[in-house]
């Protein structure tokens, strides 16, 4: 049988990784949620309400609630893996209807099976990250952009890109600015905004290419690297900036500067002298 060999599971969506090998199967079966798949490596072939169809890599598949279906695999150079996402009726259907996606009784219905579409395989890996890393609320973001674009068809093309309204995108900057001293909450930013948690997170990602909780992060991070330059404590820079201890901002500023607070505040390697 195929493996397990990962998992995050949400109220009322589970995502899982999964790895097979040539002998691997899984007979006919059923599900009460929408599975979401896409295929990273080897091929798998897919019995779907009596159609048969092969899915190789980079593909997505899309099967609705109580769909019937069966797959095998065939692995060339290294095992089948591929990340499924189930998601639940009310989930799907909460958020069609955020997405003005509700147009009768056939609304949700998945109409195509299997997908080449590259940024529908992206976000479902980047869903699985998110997941690990317990970033919900950015994964929450994702899954309106997912399901708008199974559901949305054309429509959702042409709103790939969100945007903030107005003056907004500069607001929101600008009061991540303002508040160093400590992390912001996305429900705080939506309020200023005054707009939903949501959209904020596409919007946002979309015109700076971070979400608002690691924009921020860099803020604060560069003004750690201002004041460690200036000679300030490390410990005050802890305080002052609203890190959960030292640890946390250690490993924070590493992975950006790539280099310890410590060592960046007092650098070890030989000065060069100008002149003769």
């Amino acid at each position: 049988m195929p493996k397990l060999i990962g998992l995050y599971r949400g109220s009322e969506l589970e995502i899982v990784r999964i790895r097979a090998g040539d002998s691997d199967a899984f007979p006919k079966h059923t599900h009460d949620e929408y599975v979401i798949s896409a295929n990273l490596s080897g091929c798998e072939s897919v019995w779907l309400d009596g159609r048969q169809f092969e899915v190789r890599p980079g593909e997505v598949t899309a099967y609705n609630p109580h769909a019937l279906q069966a797959s095998s695999y065939t692995c060339a150079r290294a095992p089948v893996e591929f990340i499924s996402l189930y998601l639940s009726e009310a989930l799907v259907r909460g958020v069609a209807e955020e997405e003005g996606l509700l147009h009768g009784a056939h609304a949700l219905e998945m109409q195509q099976p299997l997908q080449r579409d590259a940024r529908l395989c992206q976000l479902i890996v980047e869903m699985e990250q998110l997941g690990r890393q317990g970033h919900d609320d950015a994964l929450h973001a994702l899954l309106h952009e997912l399901v708008g674009r199974l559901l949305g068809g054309s429509r959702h093309e042409a709103a790939a890109l969100p945007t903030l309204p107005g003056g907004r995108g500069l607001l929101l900057t600008d009061y991540l600015r303002e508040h160093l001293s400590r992390p912001v909450s996305l429900d705080e930013l939506a309020s200023v905004g005054g707009i939903s948690k949501f959209h904020l997170l596409r919007a946002f990602r979309a015109q700076t290419g971070l979400t608002p909780g690691k924009y921020h992060m860099q803020l604060r991070l560069l003004e750690a690297k201002r004041r460690l330059r200036a000679g300030q404590d490390i410990q005050d820079v802890v305080f002052d900036l609203g890190f959960y201890d030292q640890s946390h901002f250690s490993n924070a500023f590493r992975k950006c500067v790539g280099a310890s607070p410590k060592r960046f505040a007092r650098p070890t390697w030989p000065a060069v002298g100008l002149g003769g």
